[in-house]
């Protein structure tokens, strides 16, 4: 699955579109990390520091979209907040599960397996979702946007 953005994510909204492109750019890189056979201690801090970075900017980005909608009057707001909360939720689990993880791999247990298979799931919904978060759901704002 393509982790890179592409011009067909493009909505027109300068600020969404660069928020969108790094969301792409943090699921960009992670690929040198999937093809790894085994994990150190440095691979496994870059990981939860994509997690945080993650979390962090989807605040950040939620809040520019959010303000963005309100402010023109979008009708579709409410539910496209909802979509909002449902992904961040999914991200405190993810977070939490990968915690778990993170902290048997400190104590010296053998996770390598669990933590890339974590990280493909991780990769691969985030990459789905903003793929069709983007093209669908997004996409209803900026023409409604552009039609005012």
């Amino acid at each position: 699955m393509p982790t890179q953005w592409e011009d067909k994510y493009q909505l027109n909204i300068k600020d969404i579109d660069a928020q969108h492109r790094k969301f792409f750019e943090y699921l960009e890189s992670t690929d040198p990390l999937l093809e790894l056979s085994e994990l150190n201690e440095q691979d496994v801090y870059k990981i939860m520091r994509l997690l945080i970075s993650w979390r962090s900017y989807g605040l950040l980005h939620f809040y520019t979209e959010e303000k963005l909608m309100i402010d023109a009057g979008y009708p579709e707001y409410l539910s496209h907040l909802d979509l909002h909360d449902d992904f961040m939720s999914k991200m405190s689990a993810q977070r939490l599960t990968f915690l778990g993880l993170f902290k048997e791999f400190k104590e010296g247990a053998d996770k390598h397996a669990e933590i890339m298979a974590f990280l493909k799931e991780f990769v691969e919904y985030g990459t789905e979702w903003f793929q069709s978060h983007i093209s669908e759901e997004d996409a209803k704002y900026a023409y409604f946007i552009k039609q005012k």
